[in-house]
């Protein structure tokens, strides 16, 4: 059985589901809501009341005997003609049956009005598996042992000791996982249980001769949360044939370097899983796991404005693209999916300032992620990638980013798809313009003449190294007055122009870029200098002291208002 799609209550959007789906976003967007509304549905049928999906289309075989082949299914010991449907229920842990007539259920099948409200719920709760944190940690745990010749497994580790077709696959997880053994014991004859050994030592297939070993192994409810959950999954998983898998936070108890390999060995294992797999996370490491094992796997970011959440589709080349940059390598880039959404500052001292004042002044450590991208130049690739990964980006730029029209325009594309007004471009140009006393048309015509006289001093060879560095730097301080602007900010405008360069900063909010209003970051905050490598440390001292200025502190406050 598999759900083909849903629809979003909020806004009607068809929701198309692959064999393995990820869902992911910040808290409280609508995760494990999402999961708790498609249990419901299978569970309860038209008694469900989702809250987020509606219009759930199951794929389900034409006619019912089709329908019953799927299930394990018995003539009736207490009714003549009926039939007797025996499974576990979606926690795994216990068994439950439907004793039914066989004729009124074909007809309700087959009757596609009736099949929503009396196939639904009766018979669809079989083919739901709830790996919620809470039900793995005791899937793991020993139960009663059974008789191997009635075939009517009450608990995973039942149908693991009927059918061991499947232990070795658990086996090695465990190994990889942990670099311990693990294996199922059934040497008491009464329980079944897993011992887990760093090494584990031969053990007899005679219980009597296995017993007096494995009694001097550990339990598994002995050990911590993260083996019990592991195994709960991979049981879970392997156990599931024809089953909708729905796994809550599958990191949970794991460190990293556990999520990250369950993550991959999900997406390298799903032919043997056999289940479709909807999967709620908010870690990195299990994401970045399951992308890395390569196949098919469909992610969804979820977002939510007031009461309503919408799923947003993130392509996989999108997703790996995102991670896999050089400019991002070194930052905590994979989060971003996690979060409300993202800041790009210029440069590392830009992004440990203001995300350390949004995180004492704002207490917004966990909305909203700040990252950098090298230099201003950079701005826009790196706002564009995760603009095409659907999430929501902003940038924050030195105010000599109004100097340049294709920045600025480069910026402002790279984190909307709204249309951007000609005013704009023409009251940056007309700012610039006061500065420079020349049009960028003149400006390079001006740079084209200064360069190439370089270039010729070059070729007779008229300059040392050292020299040829100078002379670069007097080019470019030559065809620009903007490091005075950058040096006192608004400030540092003809009076006249003031107005207008406020309108326009005010303007590039809407869009996403945050025009720094005292030219640059070390204009925040006094420490006696402004150069940043001796400004930074006394800096960073005074924001986490809670000294940052109220300009700077109201500066912040909007950046992260534009989330909301």
């Amino acid at each position: 059985m598999k759900l083909k799609s849903f629809k979003n209550k909020s806004d009607q959007t068809e929701i198309v589901l692959n064999n393995i789906t990820v869902l992911v976003g910040p808290n409280n967007v609508g995760k494990s809501q999402t999961l708790r509304d498609i249990k419901n549905l299978l569970e309860l049928g038209n008694n469900a009341r989702p809250v987020i999906v509606s219009d759930a289309d199951f794929d389900l075989p034409d006619n019912f005997d089709s329908f019953l082949d799927l299930l394990s299914i018995a003539d009736s010991s207490q009714t003549i003609g009926n039939k007797i449907i025996r499974g576990l229920k979606s926690d795994m842990l216990s068994e439950d049956f439907i004793d039914f007539p066989l004729e009124p259920y074909r007809m309700a099948y087959n009757d596609i009005n009736r099949r929503k409200k009396e196939i639904m719920g009766r018979f669809t709760k079989y083919f739901v598996t709830d790996l919620s944190s809470s039900n793995r940690l005791l899937l793991a745990s020993s139960v009663d042992s059974v008789n191997p010749e009635l075939k009517n497994p009450k608990n995973l580790l039942q149908s693991l000791f009927l059918d061991n077709t499947r232990e070795l696959d658990l086996k090695q997880a465990f190994k990889d996982a942990f670099n311990m053994e693990i294996t199922l014991d059934y040497s008491s004859m009464l329980k079944l249980c897993f011992r887990v050994a760093k090494i584990m030592p031969d053990i007899p297939e005679d219980p009597r001769k296995a017993y007096p070993i494995t009694n001097k192994l550990g339990k598994i409810e002995e050990q911590g949360d993260g083996f019990r959950s592991l195994v709960g999954i991979i049981l879970g998983l392997l156990f599931s044939k024809g089953r909708i898998v729905l796994l809550d936070e599958p990191e949970a108890f794991l460190h990293p370097a556990q999520a990250r390999f369950l993550g991959k060995w999900i997406g390298d294992h799903k032919d043997i899983i056999n289940g479709q797999l909807i999967i709620s996370t908010h870690n990195a490491n299990f994401l970045s796991g399951i992308i890395a094992s390569g196949h098919d796997v469909d992610i969804f970011r979820l977002n939510r404005i007031g009461d309503n959440t919408t799923f947003n589709k993130v392509s996989s080349d999108a997703t790996k693209t995102l991670f896999e940059n050089p400019l991002l390598s070194s930052q905590r880039v994979m989060e971003s999916v996690f979060y409300k959404g993202v800041v790009v500052c210029e440069a590392d001292a830009d992004r440990a300032i203001y995300q350390g004042v949004a995180t004492i002044n704002h207490h917004s450590n966990e909305d909203v992620l700040f990252i950098h991208s090298q230099n201003k130049q950079t701005l826009k690739i790196v706002a564009k990638l995760l603009k095409e990964a659907n999430i929501p980006v902003a940038l924050v730029a030195d105010i000599d980013a109004l100097n340049d029209q294709d920045i600025l325009k480069g910026m402002i594309s790279s984190t909307t798809d709204s249309h951007i007004p000609q005013s704009i471009f023409d009251l940056r140009k007309e700012i610039a313009l006061t500065v420079n006393g020349k049009t960028d048309d003149q400006m390079l015509k001006a740079l084209t003449t200064e360069v190439w006289y370089l270039y010729e001093q070059l070729v007779y060879h008229k300059h040392t190294l050292d020299g040829a560095k100078g002379a670069l730097q007097r080019i470019a301080k030559g065809i620009t007055s903007w490091s005075e602007i950058k040096s006192k900010g608004i400030e540092g405008f003809d009076a006249k122009i003031r107005e207008k360069v406020l309108l326009l900063i005010n303007d590039l909010k809407q869009y996403g870029v945050f025009i720094v209003p005292v030219g640059e970051l070390e204009g925040w905050l006094n420490v006696g200098t402004k150069k940043k490598n001796k400004w930074i440390v006394p800096a960073l001292e005074k924001v986490h002291n809670n000294q940052a200025s109220p300009e700077l502190i109201k500066f912040v406050g909007e950046i992260l208002a534009y989330f909301n």
